[in-house]
């Protein structure tokens, strides 16, 4: 078993005490690629972030029936806390239109922040042109740097930024949902 997938490691009151006694460098709680069919991570992840005062930022790995990803953005993350992966082809973000779902504004009118984190593979353009072109754009862009995707599609924060750009969004929103606003949603 993962660590991803073990409920025993994910301990409340000691992560809460580690992002307390290094404030400095620890600016949040992610939960992140649970498989299971039950909320415990990111209840468990929303505990720690209440007691340490620090946002969650959600990673959702698979979208399984027990726990839809509308509930999750609507009712289960807390104003400020952060989806990330938004583009992501399994986000049901649009209809058979190609409409951006009502839930996702509401969503964001209800608190919610919704952030790029493009990956390796978190980036589907079918995805993000619908969406931008009808006005739901990133809070905020980041790479979710790792191996695969700086020698995949996502290469950097500057090719990052630039398709976001490319997709119709202006040079100085990019550049605040890659600065000022993650800056904010951190604290």
């Amino acid at each position: 078993m993962t660590i991803e997938q073990d409920l025993k490691d994910m301990d409340v009151a000691r992560t809460a005490e580690m992002v307390k006694k290094y404030r400095e460098i620890l600016v949040g709680v992610k939960f992140a690629h649970y498989d299971g069919p039950d909320w415990v991570p990111y209840e468990r992840s929303a505990e720690a972030g209440q007691m340490a005062s620090v946002p969650v930022m959600v990673d959702f790995a698979t979208f399984r029936p027990e726990h839809p990803f509308q509930d999750l953005v609507l009712q289960k993350l807390r104003p400020g806390d952060i989806y990330t992966h938004l583009y992501l082809s399994a986000v049901p973000m649009l209809d058979d239109q190609d409409r951006v779902l009502p839930y996702l504004f509401a969503a964001r009118k209800r608190g919610t922040i919704f952030d790029v984190g493009h990956g390796g593979g978190s980036f589907s353009w079918s995805q993000a042109l619908p969406a931008i072109r009808q006005g739901f754009l990133p809070d905020s862009i980041s790479t979710d740097l790792h191996v695969d995707s700086m020698n995949g599609g996502m290469k950097d924060m500057t090719t990052t930024m630039s398709k976001i750009l490319n997709l119709g969004v202006s040079l100085a929103d990019v550049i605040k949902m890659s600065t000022m606003n993650p800056a904010e949603e951190i604290r």
